[in-house]
């Protein structure tokens, strides 16, 4: 049994996920394709995205089995820009300096 455990893990395609130097050129050249802001580090040395290939790694259970829920909306949709703009609004014309004090001093941090 630890044998086909072991087979499986190998094969499953999680010590790719971490792609190449093309593959996170490509994604970066796709995204600005689209019009979307690519992420970059700021830290020194550069370092890679974090597992972009991960989508691509074989699960141990069907898909029937798995139940996963679906992506976020694209931050290029106009109705996800509309979300952003709304909360925006919310947080610069209904909140209070006083609140806005108490939510940073509860979540840890300082404004």
């Amino acid at each position: 049994m630890a044998n086909k455990f072991v087979t499986r893990a190998r094969g499953d395609g999680a010590g790719a996920a971490a792609g190449t130097q093309t593959v996170w050129t490509q994604f970066e050249i796709d995204c600005i394709a689209r019009g979307e802001v690519p992420w970059y580090s700021f830290e020194l040395p550069k370092r890679p995205p974090m597992l972009p290939l991960f989508g691509k790694v074989k699960t141990f259970f069907s898909m029937r089995q798995c139940y996963f829920t679906s992506p976020g909306p694209a931050a290029r949709l106009l109705k996800s820009q509309k979300m952003v703009d709304e909360t925006n609004e919310f947080m610069i014309t209904s909140i209070t300096r006083q609140e806005r004090e108490q939510g940073s001093f509860t979540s840890g941090r300082m404004v």
